[in-house]
């Protein structure tokens, strides 16, 4: 993002360097006919017009909001929390056993080819996490595996089934072949499948999984004691849905630090005081969870001055937040609530320029229906900041400074005096100075008289608003030390600094019709045997 300060500073510092239309042209002989010599000669050099319409044409138009009048307001959004479902509300593998005792007991062994059958379940807890009492889940992706030993001596085909985990209306059911004493694996895909955790309506977090053994004789005894061991696990769980009592709490970070990308852009900046400045908090909510949340800490910090702006308990600062969730009917929309802060605490704090918000959020689930809250993979909650500043105030001693490569040409020249006239439209007074440097950017020589204005502010009406124009003439001398000091630079250091109507004593704003007019000429002495 464009610095917001360097966005009107770019245009004033057009007059500190006079454009680009004064980086060659200034010391360009060609200006000068060739055709006839005198020892002194005058030569214009510059006409320009700016409006600041013209910078805005050319800035980023999402920073920037003219109203009808023309007045500007510089607007930054950003984002305070981004808290996404998928990333928050993670499973972690469920690993069970169980061992199948069918007490059969054939010690004369189960005739070669004669078979037997033996059922049983098991009811699998579902490790959901704390405070989550699931009704059912949607699985986007995950594994089942299991692994199965046997000590009979027996041929067994063994039939596994999730009644309560389904696909397209049908139930999860597999079988197995285990030959006799081995062990067998295998890994069964559950994508899409749907897990009613309510084993039968029931409870929560639970199902059962479903065995079936039917052993097929080969001849040898068959002990009461012989089982089928088993250990599974579910994993690699994503989610699609999930339904039930939700907790949030967990999902929200703990104390963060945000940086405020506006004003840590904001190099040079000096003092400003905006009159009306505001935030507003948008919170976005596609959780289908009813939420209570409030801020247990909201600070704005300035790293560089060490002041902390506390604004937790600012009666702006809604408690609990607005905060909308969406119903089964709205599954999949975001519903947004928000709240404008705008006070005196507010406007301290912006004129301050907080480097970072450091904020801190309680939240708990809040009261709703028992098998009708919901979230999605995609659900997420995201609260934003947007932060208007009005151009109406005062600013002092703004800085910036800008490096030019020069490639002037000074043949002929014995000295000169540049001559700059400007009619300023802007409430703005500018002071600047010009260093020449070499090629290691050591300065070797100043430009501009010291303490010298380039520009002086126009005067105000009762509304704040610039009215007419100051003009301001300044004249620099290159003598032919200052010149010789010229001849070997290779850069040319611009550094400027500006401040508001009577060195911000008085509110101004400032408009897209404010104006500048650069007028640049040049009276020099010429060698003729050139």
């Amino acid at each position: 993002m464009k610095p917001i300060p360097k966005l009107l500073f770019s245009f004033l510092f057009v007059v500190l360097v006079l454009g680009s239309c004064l980086k060659k042209e200034i010391f360009e002989l060609d200006k000068i006919a060739k055709t006839k010599y005198t020892p002194e000669v005058a030569v214009p050099l510059v006409y320009t017009s700016l409006t600041l319409e013209d910078v805005i044409a050319n800035a980023n138009p999402d920073i920037i909001d003219v109203d009808n009048d023309g007045f500007i307001t510089l607007v930054y959004d950003g984002r305070l929390i981004s808290l996404m479902a998928k990333d928050a509300l993670t499973f972690t593998a469920q690993s069970f056993n169980y061992d199948i005792q069918p007490g059969i007991d054939i010690p004369i062994g189960l005739p070669n080819g004669d078979t037997v059958s033996y059922s049983d379940l098991q009811t699998i807890n579902f490790d959901a996490g704390t405070g989550n009492q699931l009704d059912s889940i949607v699985y986007k992706s995950a594994d089942f595996n299991i692994t199965v030993s046997s000590s009979f001596e027996a041929d067994i085909d063994l039939t596994i089934s999730i009644p309560s985990a389904k696909l397209g209306g049908s139930s999860f059911s597999q079988m197995m072949n285990i030959a006799p004493t081995s062990t067998e694996s295998a890994t069964f895909d559950m994508s899409g499948y749907t897990f009613d955790l309510t084993n039968g309506g029931t409870t929560t977090n639970e199902f059962s999984i479903y065995y079936k053994a039917v052993l097929t004789g080969t001849g040898m005894p068959v002990s009461a004691s012989d089982q089928l061991s088993v250990s599974g696990t579910f994993d690699n769980l994503e989610f699609d849905k999930v339904f039930g009592q939700i907790d949030i709490s967990g999902m929200v970070p703990d104390l963060d630090t945000v940086m405020i990308s506006l004003f840590n852009l904001a190099t040079g900046v000096g003092e400003f005081s905006l009159v009306s400045p505001s935030i507003t908090i948008n919170i976005t909510n596609s959780f289908g969870i009813p939420i209570d949340a409030s801020f247990s800490k909201l600070e704005g910090i300035n790293t560089i001055s060490g002041i902390t702006h506390d604004i937790t308990n600012n009666p702006d600062v809604p408690n609990p937040l607005p905060i909308s969730s969406p119903t089964i009917s709205q599954m999949g929309q975001s519903l947004t609530q928000s709240f404008t802060l705008a006070n005196q605490g507010i406007v301290d704090l912006i004129n301050d320029k907080p480097k970072f918000f450091v904020y801190q959020v309680d939240a708990n689930s809040g009261v709703g229906g028992t098998g009708q809250n919901f979230v999605l993979d995609t659900s997420k909650i995201e609260i934003d900041t947007h932060i208007e500043l009005p151009l109406h105030g005062t600013a002092k001693v703004f800085s910036m400074q800008d490096t030019i490569k020069l490639q002037l040409n000074f043949d002929g020249l014995e000295e000169f005096m540049l001559r700059i006239r400007i009619r300023n439209g802007f409430p703005i007074k500018v002071k600047t100075q010009m260093y020449f440097m070499d090629d290691l950017y050591n300065i070797t020589d100043s430009v501009i008289p010291d303490n010298k204005v380039l520009m002086d502010e126009a005067d105000i009406g009762s509304d704040g608003k610039a009215v007419g124009y100051t003009e301001t003439i300044l004249d620099i001398e290159f003598d032919p030390a200052k010149l010789s000091n010229a001849r070997k630079a290779k850069q040319i250091l611009l550094i400027g600094e500006a401040s508001t109507y009577k060195d911000a004593t008085e509110n101004v704003k400032i408009y897209t019709d404010y104006s500048i007019e650069i007028k640049a000429g040049m009276v020099a002495k010429i060698s003729t045997d050139f």
